[in-house]
């Protein structure tokens, strides 16, 4: 279950996107109206019902995480940051990084 502090810091995080989650709801207004508390609660409320935005919601969560992860290991081992890279599978990437420098 998301509660809505939950919702808030992914908002935040820039884990998921507003006018993406807002595809899952039946607005009364345009979601660019909502404030970001009140949005949170209609999400909350809607993910206990609706299992594929709970799934985005959590895949947008593991995401964050092991982009965070690749991040800080490439760090430790280069000493620089990692090549800036958009629309990849972090997950898959944050696997592949761990099994070329064998730290699995």
């Amino acid at each position: 279950m998301w509660s809505k502090e939950e919702i808030i810091v992914s908002l935040e995080n820039h884990e998921v996107v507003k006018w993406k989650l807002a595809q899952y709801l039946n607005l009364e207004k345009p979601w660019n109206k909502y404030k970001r508390d009140e949005f949170a609660l209609l999400l909350s409320q809607e993910s206990l019902q609706n299992e594929s935005l709970r799934d985005i919601l959590v895949n947008a969560r593991k995401q964050r995480l092991a982009h965070e992860e690749l991040e800080k290991l490439y760090f430790i081992d280069h000493n620089t940051n990692p090549p800036i890279k958009r629309n990849i599978d972090w997950v898959m990437a944050l696997q592949k990084y761990k099994k070329e420098t064998k730290r699995c």
